[in-house]
């Protein structure tokens, strides 16, 4: 399994979590979560950067077939001294003080990967998950993944890394949270030891999975072309 870890780091400060909202019930539960979260230490707000860091720490337990890091802080002063930590926490790494912004560099990026069979790629262009998960598990659950490619030969297989409270809230008409996260109405497929499998009624392309190499490729490919369609339909609509 690849680690692609491709993200933004914002810089932060208290008065950024103080919240601008218009709603006024958001607004004070904005200032009171604040409010609590300063006066308790070990809640207290971290910079962004250190958060990350918390983040790639907890996947540096993982063995990585390879290690790849993408970044851009908004502080161009921090882009150093994140550059040496993730050298340190990844000997073997490649880290690229540049980011993917669009979807031209998103395929570009991907087709650097020493691909291998289509390797399952750990996506994550967010920076704030930390991982829960042993090296064992994932192990588990890639094989279950490989066997249910081989039954469900006609979809694609992803596995969540992230948001398990919400997934196993999510798969049936009994849970909760059904269809509550864009309206994609799950059902239960069938269940292993280790894992639970779901048909989606749409595809959805989280930013907290871990998707096949080609796929990653082939939808950054879908979005690229869509984006130029749609850029090209505007400036008809303008030249006429």
């Amino acid at each position: 399994m690849i680690l692609f870890f491709d993200t933004y780091i914002t810089s932060s400060s208290f008065e950024v979590h103080r919240g601008f909202h218009d709603d006024k019930n958001s607004k004070k539960r904005s200032e009171l979560d604040f409010f609590l979260r300063s006066g308790n230490n070990n809640y207290r707000y971290q910079d962004k950067i250190e958060i990350v860091k918390y983040t790639l720490s907890s996947y540096s337990k993982i063995n990585w077939d390879q290690v790849i890091i993408r970044f851009e802080c908004q502080d161009q002063l921090k882009n150093q001294e994140f550059t040496n930590y993730c050298r340190i926490l990844f000997p073997n790494a490649l880290v690229e003080n540049v980011r993917s912004d669009n979807a031209s560099k998103y395929i570009n990026a991907l087709k650097n990967i020493k691909s291998n069979n289509n390797p399952w790629v750990f996506f994550s262009p967010n920076n704030d998950h930390v991982n829960l998960v042993s090296n064992n598990e994932y192990n588990l659950m890639i094989s279950d993944a490989e066997l249910a490619e081989k039954k469900f030969s006609n979809y694609n297989i992803s596995i969540l890394y992230s948001h398990y409270s919400e997934s196993l809230n999510s798969y049936s008409i009994k849970k909760s949270l059904w269809g509550y996260w864009g309206r994609n109405f799950q059902k239960k497929v069938y269940e292993t030891d280790n894992s639970i499998f779901v048909l989606n009624s749409k595809l959805l392309c989280d930013s907290v999975k871990i998707f096949r190499l080609n796929f990653l490729i082939k939808l950054s490919k879908k979005i690229y072309f869509f984006t130029i369609f749609l850029v090209g339909l505007v400036f008809a609509i303008i030249i006429e």
